[in-house]
């Protein structure tokens, strides 16, 4: 139980990587390359908040990074407008990128739960963006 009262588990499938910056995937290129970059650079940084959270809180440094990240990927849904279908391909390059970098044994439930967890958060941000520009 974190130091605050909040009990959290981290699925044992989210270890982070030493290095939680995105990779681009030369071999997708354009938009859904960086989708799955990114989708795994949050997975790690998602992992490593809950850590922080069950030590007692999460710290600047790692708060900035996930909130560049998910800026990040609102960006690109901002791009993609009218060239690709921006949720369908978070949910594959969830499926390719995090199942590729986390293991196989990570299943597809699981991907899906990540990959929608990922888009409601860059929904409320997009929601948020436009409530500003009124």
């Amino acid at each position: 139980m974190a130091k605050n009262g909040v009990a959290v588990t981290l699925p044992p499938t989210l270890k982070p990587l030493p290095a939680p910056t995105p990779h681009f995937d030369e071999q997708l290129g354009g938009i859904e390359g960086w989708v799955g970059a990114i989708l795994v650079a949050l997975a790690d940084t998602s992992a490593q908040a809950l850590r922080e959270i069950e030590d007692g809180g999460l710290t600047p440094k790692t708060k900035m990074q996930g909130g560049d990240l998910i800026a990040r990927l609102y960006g690109l849904q901002k791009q993609s407008r009218g060239k690709l279908d921006f949720t369908a391909a978070v949910h594959r390059q969830g499926q390719l990128q995090l199942r590729r970098h986390r293991g196989a044994d990570l299943s597809a439930a699981a991907v899906d739960q990540i990959t929608t967890s990922i888009l409601a958060t860059v929904d409320r941000v997009a929601t948020a963006m436009r409530a500003e520009m009124n």
